[in-house]
């Protein structure tokens, strides 16, 4: 399966992850419905009912909807997560989108996670955080992203694999392999300067 990962890679949110994400927010959002209408009928037959569910059901459900709608859009849109290139690795989510692309090269160590019962998670870690970190011009941004690396340990970045239509075993490989390939060339590059 290795074989069929080839440069340049764009990692999109999956069709089971999407089928996943849909089937959990509409069970919730009914959920609430239900909670609200059971409610609003203990209260107009005099059962003993809780005030607090029918205020908080429909903004609950409300906020449920409104996700469901990102999940949709986010999918429909079919952008790249992350895209994976011979010179390294971009992400276009926040907060990490802000660094830019990861050289390969820079790279120190990729660390892996299990992520519920099947997935992966990669936590990408760099020689020199500050480099990515100065090159953020936003002082908003910056600060998002230090708080976002202090939270996971130190990495620049974190790939969840649960949600693309990726095998994570190909996927490391891959990515191993891109990274010891740039540290290949810069080893060739450092001895032809010598």
């Amino acid at each position: 399966m290795t074989n069929d990962l080839n440069y340049p890679f764009d990692l999109r949110v999956g069709k089971k992850y999407f089928q996943k994400q849909m089937l959990i927010y509409a069970g919730l959002a009914a959920l609430m419905v239900i909670a609200f209408l059971w409610q609003c009928y203990s209260y107009m037959y005099g059962d003993y009912y809780y005030p607090k569910v029918i205020l908080v059901a429909p903004l609950a459900f409300i906020a449920f909807v409104v996700l469901t709608i990102k999940e949709v859009v986010s999918y429909k849109s079919k952008n790249p997560i992350a895209s994976i290139t011979q010179e390294g690795i971009q992400f276009y989510n926040k907060p990490c989108n802000a660094c830019g692309l990861i050289q390969w090269s820079d790279v120190a160590n990729i660390q892996e996670f299990a992520e519920g019962r099947k997935g992966r998670k990669f936590a990408i870690y760099v020689n020199d955080l500050n480099v990515y970190i100065n090159l953020i011009n936003s002082n908003s941004k910056r600060k998002a992203l230090v708080k976002f690396c202090k939270n996971q340990g130190g990495a620049l970045a974190m790939l969840s694999t649960t949600m693309f239509d990726v095998n994570p075993a190909d996927l490391k490989k891959f990515i191993n392999d891109s990274i010891a390939a740039a540290k290949q060339d810069n080893k060739s590059i450092n001895q032809i300067i010598k």
